[in-house]
Order: structure tokens, then C-alpha cells, then sequence
């Protein structure tokens, strides 16, 4: 059985769905079979992130039987191993549970990672997916609003049981200005209350394009490192922080 695993945030702008797909792209990289599921009902954004065209069927069809499970499956071209399950189209459809789990765990049979890209905030698509992932990471930037809101992300995922967190510090700078800059990242980890998982630096080639990172011909940059090293700790591998 493949791994379940929910990526999500308290606040948008955190950069969660870049998250999402790297680490499914760096996965597939690794060898991994992977699939992002994106449950952001009437905010789809992952098919453009990855260049794909036209969606047909979404995860809504798939909940309603509106279509099969192969058809709502689309393959990225770039990259072998990785596909994704686009969000419902419509805004206000309200995703089942009890579906979606036994979907996660469908897919976890073909799948070695099954990766949701949670929409932000605390709502139903979030209680979905924790019900049916076994593990979990939340994104924050450096801002305080988005440390506060991943700590009530992350106390919510505990309070549904889970204990398998971590956590993801985004768009941190390459440069730090000050030595206090970097022991905020130790009073980040405190206040969410998730162990670190990765620190993901600014970088301007994944901020223009997810699909830039499975160009075969692409300089690696210390963003698709980062990446590559996240993807190693969730497979297991002990592989230092870019950061600290």
C-alpha cells in the first residue's frame, strides 16, 4: 500500500499547491509512482501549473460516477510516473468523506504516494482528506499571519488524530539579513508544533513555472534541490537541511 499524504496551509499564498506538485514531481524522479489530487472546488489550478491542456473529467465526477476512475486520470507529459486528479469545476460542490477515503485508498493500491492539495483554510475538503491521508504536511511562510494560521492547521489535524506532521517553512530567503532572521525559523517550528520537515528557498525558476522543473534540460536550482531532499525524507532517507 502506497503512502496518503495531505499538504495543506491555515492561509493561501503559502505556496502549498507548488509544494504539492514538487514534491510529487521529485517522487516520481526517485522512482516513485505518484498522483496530486487537488480538491480546491472551483479554484483548479494544477493542470496549468504542469501544462496540461484541457480537463475533462475532475474529482467531482469521479465522487458523483459521472465518469470511471482511468478517465479522470490525466498523465503529465513531462514527466514519467506523475499524474494528478483535478478539482471539482464546480465552486460550491461539496466533496463526500466517506467517497473520498475509499478513493485515497484505491489509489494507494496503484500508487506509491497519493499526495491532496487541500485548499487553505479549515473546511470540509480539509476533514476529507484527514480522514483519509496517514500523513501530513503544512506549509507556512515567514510571515505571522501564516505561522498562526498553520498552527491551527496543524492543531486541527491532531485533533483528528493525526501524529504523523511536519513541517514545510516556504519562500524562505537565500540571504538572510540578520542572525535573528534564522532563529525565527527555530520560533516558527515552536509555535506551529510540527516537527521540520524542509525549508524551500525563494526561488524565481519554480515561482514562474512548475512545468520548468520537468523540463529534462533544466539547470537544477536551489529550489528543485530543496525539493529533491524533501522527497528523500519522506521516502526515508536521512539527507541534511538546506538550511539551519
Amino acid at each position: 500500500m502506497g503512502k496518503i499524504m495531505l499538504v495543506t496551509s491555515g492561509k493561501g499564498g503559502t505556496g502549498k499547491s507548488t509544494v504539492a506538485l514538487n514534491l510529487g514531481i521529485s517522487l516520481s524522479k526517485e522512482g516513485k509512482k505518484a498522483i496530486v489530487i487537488e480538491l480546491d472546488s472551483g479554484m483548479r489550478c494544477i493542470d496549468l501549473m504542469l501544462g496540461i491542456d484541457s480537463i475533462v473529467y475532475d474529482l467531482g465526477d469521479i465522487l458523483s460516477g459521472n465518469c470511471t476512475l482511468d478517465e479522470a486520470i490525466y498523465e503529465t507529459e513531462y514527466v514519467e510516473n506523475l499524474s494528478i486528479i483535478a478539482a471539482p469545476v464546480k465552486s460550491n460542490y461539496i466533496i463526500s468523506a466517506a467517497r473520498f477515503v475509499a478513493l485515497c485508498r484505491q489509489l494507494s493500491t496503484v500508487y506509491d504516494f497519493v499526495i491532496l492539495d487541500t485548499p487553505a483554510g479549515i473546511g470540509s475538503e480539509l476533514s476529507a482528506a484527514a480522514q483519509a491521508a496517514s500523513h501530513a504536511l503544512v506549509v507556512t511562510n515567514l510571515s505571522p499571519v501564516s505561522v498562526r494560521d498553520a498552527e491551527k492547521a496543524t492543531d486541527f489535524l491532531r485533533k483528528a488524530g493525526h501524529k504523523r506532521i511536519r513541517l514545510v517553512v516556504n519562500f524562505v530567503p537565500l540571504e538572510f539579513e540578520s542572525k535573528e532572521e534564522i532563529a525565527d525559523i527555530d520560533d516558527i517550528i515552536d509555535e506551529v508544533g510540527a516537527q521540520l520537515i524542509a525549508i524551500i528557498p525563494e526561488d524565481k525558476l519554480l515561482k514562474k513555472c512548475v512545468l520548468n522543473r520537468t523540463k529534462k534540460e533544466i539547470k537544477k536550482s536551489v529550489g528543485i534541490i530543496s525539493f529533491e531532499n524533501l522527497a528523500a525524507r519522506v521516502i526515508g532517507r536521512e539527507v541534511p537541511l538546506l538550511f539551519k
